[in-house]
């Protein structure tokens, strides 16, 4: 099954037409080029940190063992991050102009007459991008394994961000496809995606947090022994439906598995204190995520094959 999807006719077509020339070898240098002073960058800002003074910063001595994990950590960190950046603004980017560049560059219908089903061009048009966006993925993997050499990242953290990465490339991808599908022409669909992508990942966690910060002080208008019930319910009320908005964006899911791991609290399932008399159990944000986004690539993909049916019979 996975095979017959790789060698599908548009995903050799669209690898051929991306990888084709000098451009996509430009790109890969450039990000490479991009992430390896990032990485570089936090390696000086910790190591100038653990001299002790800014005067020090150009000592050539060991820095002490002790910083091994906090570098490791820092550089893991940097590098997924911005592999989250890339891939959540470049996937959608890819896909919204697929099928409305088709329509309007009028060679879709050149596409259906073919015997190719809806099915196949949809998985045709996302694997391609999937792939491309891997490609990226993995040409991090020597600046990532930096991080195992100083310590403190173990390999089950670099598995879940691999399937975080992966999930998110296919569900952004899976976005732009759709919204790709109802407009004819390719900047209106791109710019239709942005405006539903850009103030989910930068809106939706400082919304849910200001929501959080400007509830409370309004309890603190009660009685004490009303306030403290207040502040219990508001508080399991939060951690379950705060919790969930913030582990279905990809920062701030991320933000909160690290700190989740990085205090003891294990990769999978924990508790959390709620008014220190109550103790409530709550899934690892990373699991949530990509559930999550597993149902909507699935959805997105339902839909898109729906109007593309639609479409062909119009």
């Amino acid at each position: 099954m996975i095979l017959q999807r790789l060698t599908n006719p548009v995903i050799i077509n669209e690898m051929r037409t991306r990888m084709r020339g000098r451009r996509a070898y430009v790109i890969l240098t450039l990000y490479l080029l991009v992430l390896s002073c990032s990485a570089g960058t936090l390696y000086s800002s910790i190591y100038t940190d653990s001299q002790g003074s800014q005067y020090d910063m150009y000592d050539l001595s060991t820095p002490n063992l002790q910083d091994g994990p906090t570098t490791g950590k820092a550089i893991f960190a940097g590098t997924i991050f911005f592999l989250l950046i890339l891939v959540s603004h470049l996937a959608p980017a890819f896909t919204a102009a697929s099928i409305s560049g088709e329509r309007e560059r009028q060679t879709y219908e050149v596409l259906i007459v073919t015997p190719l089903k809806a099915q196949q061009i949809i998985w045709g048009k996302l694997g391609a991008v999937f792939l491309f966006l891997l490609l990226l993925i993995l040409t991090s993997l020597p600046v990532q394994s930096l991080a195992f050499l100083f310590g403190g990242v173990e390999l089950t953290e670099l598995m879940i961000a691999a399937m975080m990465l992966m999930v998110t490339t296919l569900a952004f991808g899976a976005l732009g496809l759709y919204i790709s599908s109802l407009n004819r022409t390719a900047i209106i669909s791109i710019v239709a995606t942005y405006s539903i992508l850009l103030p989910f990942i930068y809106g939706l966690p400082f919304l849910v947090l200001t929501g959080w910060s400007f509830t409370l002080p309004f309890a603190a208008l009660l009685g004490s022994q009303q306030f403290e019930t207040l502040v219990t319910i508001y508080g399991i009320f939060m951690a379950y439906v705060s919790g969930f908005l913030l582990s279905i964006n990809p920062f701030s899911a991320a933000i909160l598995t690290l700190v989740a791991a990085t205090n003891g609290q294990g990769y999978f399932f924990f508790t959390q204190s709620i008014n220190n008399n109550i103790s409530i159990p709550l899934v690892s944000p990373w699991i949530i995520y990509v559930i999550f986004y597993i149902f909507v690539t699935w959805g997105l993909i339902r839909l898109t094959m729906r109007q593309l049916n639609h479409i062909s019979n119009y």
